[in-house]
């Protein structure tokens, strides 16, 4: 392999730039852009069926010019060297243009033997709001009916569902739609008649020409707030956000969308898929964009639906933020879809419970599953994951869980803790296997007692480079000692393995694995490898890693010393153990139990029993429940399918009432009736109650910054193979480069 020379006087290559963009940029606006047209650089050193050479070998760094932008201010956990929302790194990647103004962005590609092309974009110009979109081009929301400061020309509306109505006539100019801050907006008596897909579901539809969701005025965000009648479908989202009817782009941004669902206690009504929503956008393509949105107590934070067929739909997600959430922070991905997610923080909140069932009420995935798109960009994110219902942690990432033939990402200066495998490159949906292209790199990745591999991955087509992966010293409850840290496997079913799936190109080099797990909480002596092959992956590059296991059964120390006793700054691990829940009851309805009616479930049936099957002192019975009437009170009745509901004492669908010394009353106030045969869970409140937190398996509230000190074998000894032309820090390499993610500090 060649070695990679940094002191050079760099050759005159060239390279183009593809710049995709909406028909019109207004601020918040986003571009995505694609490096192309190579000239004068070193030709590849790899190979393979749908192997890009550009994407995994070449170095792209783009800069817009000046370097306007402040850092993100979401993300909590995002190393300072990582959070600078004016660069970017890979072959496409996406920024977002936050203020109205002109910009430029510069493009430096370097290549193994150090030679560099580089161009610019011409002037980006992105226009204000307010000079776009004339006054009467405009709907302002204001529940007070006062709208101070709104001008004469402009739409004016005092709720939702007036809003839903008078968007349908806004068919031929843009329009900016603007919702008060320092509000509450309820979805609440929106679409009231449609069926129960759609009520308390605002869509913006595909016959008008909304193009700008967001807020005017002075205070907080304006708080999106659900629909809670009973008789509604619990998958809609808050706001269903379509391909507008020309110009092909719509943006959300500065608004809050909060539900009721309460992770921590595993309560509430986290009854909406999502907040905001993408969807029907398979025509042409088309641009749609989340900026600077909260989500918080829903079912899911985000929903990037999109493109079913028909040209690409750009969809970016960006200084977002969803700090608890039942199922997913974000979930979706279509095919021919190009999905972004930039600066985000996807945060669970630290004491939620994570032993339990996959089921509609408890916590249930972790911050992002992307199904099958066709090319991803995911950069500076904050990403924490606590979810558990399989007997282990939900990833952080679940990267192309529907792999298709021609799919491409670039995962990239991302902080991620939690999760059986923090990334999970896995066919979950039992689809045909393809080989894919996906560069990691500059990601620190920090496992707990539930990680078994940091990287899982089922297809060939990788390349992991400048990255720090930290296993701290805690007990594991996970087989993590005979997995490798990245770990490459077969599917299960070979019938669908297609041709090359394990025979593309996988490059893991420049990169620290570093193990602080002792013998007293390995217990098994376990090897911890690095890596973990099957045999199938024919094509696999692994160059100047360093792998650091100061202590335990079987040290590994061939490039000690390691630092490990300084912190990194500005990261601080919010694992904080093991937690329980209280399981559930469930019956079938031997009757129809009509509206106003009772339905009478025996305490001798309701016990303690945790969710993991250890039992505490057997049934419940009256007495218990009284003694905490008046302090837990937020029940729930659950029925399953066909039309599944979610019932909740608090938006008074159901009364719950401990009178009756033998059986808990659930009288029905819902106005439907509860068919018989149906399967009921009753997930009575006791919250109160719920057992410690076990912090036996938290993660220390410090991870170290491992470098090579000096002495170590790791220093200036990348002589030969792949390394990466900047460290994990975007510090320089120098003219002698070292093993792993990190230079020593000088």
């Amino acid at each position: 392999m060649a070695n990679f020379v940094l002191t050079y006087a760099a050759a005159g290559g060239s390279v183009g730039i593809e710049i995709e963009k909406p028909s019109s940029l207004v601020a918040p606006a986003q571009v995505w852009l694609r490096a192309m047209d190579y000239d004068g650089l070193a030709p590849f050193e790899e190979s393979g069926t749908v192997y890009d050479g550009a994407h995994h070998e070449y170095y792209h760094e783009w800069t817009i010019n000046g370097e306007p932008l402040p850092a993100w201010s979401k993300p909590q956990n995002l190393l300072a060297e990582h959070n600078n929302p004016n660069k970017a790194y890979g072959r496409e990647v996406a920024f977002v243009l936050p203020e109205p103004g002109q910009y430029v962005i510069d493009l430096v590609v370097t290549d193994r033997l150090g030679n560099q092309a580089t161009a610019s974009t011409g002037t980006l110009i992105v226009f204000d709001p307010e000079s776009y979109f004339p006054p009467a081009d405009r709907i302002y929301v204001d529940t007070t009916g006062i709208y101070s400061g709104v001008p004469a020309a402009s739409g004016k509306v005092a709720s939702l569902e007036a809003l839903r109505t008078a968007m349908a006539s806004r068919t031929s100019n843009p329009t900016w739609v603007l919702l008060a801050r320092g509000q509450s907006h309820s979805l609440a008596g929106v679409n009231p008649t449609s069926n129960d897909n759609f009520k308390g579901v605002l869509v913006f539809e595909d016959n008008t020409e909304v193009r700008l969701i967001s807020a005017y005025g002075t205070g907080a965000k304006p708080v999106i707030t659900p629909e809670t009648r009973a008789d509604r479908n619990f998958t809609r989202p808050m706001f269903e956000v379509k391909r507008p009817k020309t110009g092909g782009w719509r943006t959300v941004s500065g608004l809050e969308f909060r539900g009721d669902y309460d992770p921590e206690l595993e309560r509430g009504p986290g009854d909406y898929s999502s907040g905001p929503q993408v969807e029907n956008w398979d025509i042409s393509g088309g641009f749609s964009l989340f900026h600077d949105i909260k989500a918080s107590g829903l079912g899911k934070g985000y929903r990037p639906g999109g493109s079913s067929s028909g040209g690409a739909h750009h969809h970016l997600i960006a200084d977002c933020g969803c700090d608890g959430w039942r199922d997913f922070a974000s979930f979706g991905g279509q095919p021919g879809q190009h999905l972004g997610y930039v600066g985000c923080s996807f945060v669970q909140r630290p004491n939620v419970p994570n032993r339990g069932d996959k089921d509609d009420i408890r916590n249930t995935h972790g911050p992002i599953r992307i199904s099958n798109c066709a090319y991803v960009y995911v950069a500076q994110m904050d990403l924490f994951s606590r979810n558990h219902w399989d007997g282990n942690d939900q990833p952080c990432l679940r990267l192309f869980t529907r792999p298709e033939a021609v799919q491409t990402a670039v995962v990239e200066r991302c902080s991620m803790e939690g999760g059986f495998e923090l990334i999970h490159l896995i066919n979950s949906e039992n689809t045909t296997l393809h080989p894919a292209n996906i560069l990691m790199e500059r990601l620190l990745l920090v496992a707990t007692t539930y990680t078994s591999a940091f990287i899982n991955a089922q297809r060939s087509g990788l390349t992991l480079r400048n990255s720090v992966l930290i296993a701290p010293n805690v007990a594991h409850l996970a087989p993590s000692g005979n997995s490798g840290a990245v770990q490459l496997t077969r599917t299960g079913q070979p019938e669908d393995e297609t041709a090359g799936v394990y025979s593309n190109p996988v490059a893991i080099y420049g990169n620290t694995y570093l193990n602080l797990i002792d013998a007293g909480n390995d217990g098994n002596a376990l090897p911890w490898p690095l890596f973990k092959i099957d045999p199938a992956y024919d094509s696999t590059i692994i160059e100047n890693n360093l792998h650091h296991r100061p202590v335990g059964d079987i040290p590994v120390t061939a490039d000690a010393p390691v630092d490990t006793t300084t912190v990194i700054p500005g990261f601080t691990p919010r694992y904080r153990g093991r937690q329980n829940n209280f399981a559930y009851p469930t019956m079938v309805l031997q009757q129809d139990i009509p509206d106003n009616a009772t339905l009478l479930w025996p305490y001798a049936e309701i016990g303690t029993a945790l969710f993991d099957g250890e039992s505490q002192t057997g049934p419940t019975g009256q007495a218990y429940w009284q003694a905490i009437e008046s302090v837990d009170t937020r029940h729930q009745l659950n029925l399953d399918g066909p039309g599944p509901r979610r019932y909740h004492a608090g938006y008074g669908h159901i009364e719950v009432s401990f009178a009756d010394p033998v059986n808990v009353a659930i009288t029905n106030r819902t106005g439907e009736t509860w068919t018989a045969g149906k399967t009921a869970r009753l997930w009575l409140d006791r919250s109160s109650l719920l057992p410690e937190m076990d912090t036996a398996y938290a993660n220390p509230g410090t991870v170290p910054l491992p470098r090579p000190q000096s002495g170590s074998d790791a220093i200036g000894m990348a002589t030969a193979g792949r390394i990466p032309p900047g460290d994990f820090l975007l510090g320089d390499r120098g003219a002698t480069p070292s093993k792993g993610a990190l230079e020593p500090a000088t």
